[in-house]
């Protein structure tokens, strides 16, 4: 049938299909795409940052909190008091450190209306749907498995899919794929993230970037 339509005209049938948000489930995808060059003087603040988090600096890090900023939900939760409160960061097994060095390992987002860049780039990028509990499948090919565990077949291999969250046990988050996939399977929670996953936001406060939060949940 197809044949009977010249390919230009296919071509754009298929651009009005993207356009009107008429593809099916199995082609969400949230592939990551950083914004933060646009943000001025961003880079070089990211470079330091990123070094910061890499030797444990505490001091650099809080140098970079005002009273302001938020890591909780909580009237108790701003400013250093409540970043000590929630991260402790000199405790040696404190996961400040890994939860950054996850998060900001990723791509930003850039909102210039409010003069912020966020980290993981898929937070308030997501696609929202009501009564589920979306996530992003973080990287090319991972494993979703049959089982919670590292010795439990693998399924299939889904790329920066957009996927439902069912649940989760230890390390390992039970998912339902997109359309066209084998539906439901489990990832290991380094390869997932939730928008209401651990996230953090920068704003440019006195020609500096300071940080606006530090959360997780909501």
């Amino acid at each position: 049938m197809s044949s009977l339509i010249p390919r230009h005209q296919r071509l754009l049938i298929t651009l009005m299909i993207v356009l009107l948000g008429g593809l099916p489930a199995g082609a969400e995808k949230l592939r990551p795409h950083d914004e933060t060059a646009r943000a001025p003087n961003f880079a070089a603040f990211k470079t330091r940052f990123v070094q910061a988090v890499k030797v444990r600096d505490v001091v650099w890090l809080e140098s970079r909190i005002t009273p302001h900023s938020h890591f909780g939900f909580g009237p108790n939760e701003q400013g250093i008091s409540g970043f000590r409160a929630r991260y402790r960061p000199e405790d040696p097994d404190s996961s400040l450190w890994r939860t950054l060095e996850k998060i900001m390992g990723t791509a930003g987002s850039y909102h210039p209306e409010e003069g912020m860049v966020c980290f993981p780039w898929l937070y308030r990028r997501l696609p929202t749907s009501e009564g589920e509990s979306r996530a992003v499948i973080l990287g090319d090919d991972v494993d979703v498995r049959a089982g919670p565990g590292a010795q439990t077949p693998v399924q299939e291999r889904l790329s920066w899919d957009i996927v439902e969250v069912l649940g989760q046990e230890g390390s390992w988050v039970h998912i339902r794929g997109p359309e066209g996939s084998l539906r439901s399977g489990w990832v290991h929670a380094d390869f997932i993230h939730s928008p209401m996953g651990p996230r953090i936001g920068f704003v440019r406060q006195d020609g500096s970037w300071r940080i606006q939060f530090l959360v997780s949940g909501d």
